[in-house]
């Protein structure tokens, strides 16, 4: 089983609600979602994309085993990162510019190698950039939202300069791909989108 992981930030909420949206119940992969949001205000993520989502989400809690068809949410509180049993783990979040999604996408590159999907959404600055580096060198692939209709093409501009992405496309589109990526016969995941 494989796992996507999904960063954002100012304008995410609604790139992941266009993707969540077009996700179905019998998607078989695992699902990580990681959302800058401010550390003394609760996220309520979770609830908000399970009203438009065939898919069970909840938020993260540290241990949790990745399972396929679950979307977990970071809480706004720590940072989310990928164990090497493939759990959960929380560490406390970085002083400065943000890097939480930075952290998921190593994590998981490091923990799931080429079982890894990341997709940068709409945000501003940078962080995800480095991450996406790490995913592409452990064999994973990356998805970028379309920078000219993200809210905020910061993040997905970022990443894009950072190397070599498999599709950058915009956040309606992104769900058929994860659909036929996790579908697609080992080894055929790959192929530049957009």
């Amino acid at each position: 089983m494989g796992v996507v992981c999904f960063g954002s930030s100012a304008g995410g909420l609604r790139s992941l609600q266009a993707v969540f949206s077009g996700l179905s119940s019998d998607f078989s992969w695992a699902i990580l979602i990681t959302q800058h949001f401010p550390s003394d205000v609760r996220s309520y993520l979770a609830e908000i994309l399970t009203r438009g989502s065939a898919l069970s989400v909840r938020e993260a809690v540290e241990g949790d085993i990745l399972d396929a068809g679950v979307a977990l949410t970071c809480p706004s509180d720590v940072e989310m990162g990928v164990a090497a049993d493939r759990t959960i783990a929380f560490r406390p979040r970085v002083p400065g510019p943000p890097e939480s999604v930075d952290f998921l996408f190593k994590t998981a590159a490091v923990a799931a190698g080429p079982s890894v999907v990341a997709v940068v959404l709409s945000g501003m600055g940078s962080d995800g950039a480095a991450g996406t580096v790490i995913v592409k060198k452990n064999g994973g692939v990356v998805l970028v939202e379309r920078p000219q209709t993200a809210e905020w093409g910061g993040m997905p501009t970022a990443a894009i300069r950072a190397g070599p992405v498999d599709g950058v496309l915009e956040s309606p589109d992104i769900a058929p791909v994860l659909t036929g990526l996790v579908r697609a016969p080992r080894g055929e995941s790959g192929g530049r989108q957009g």
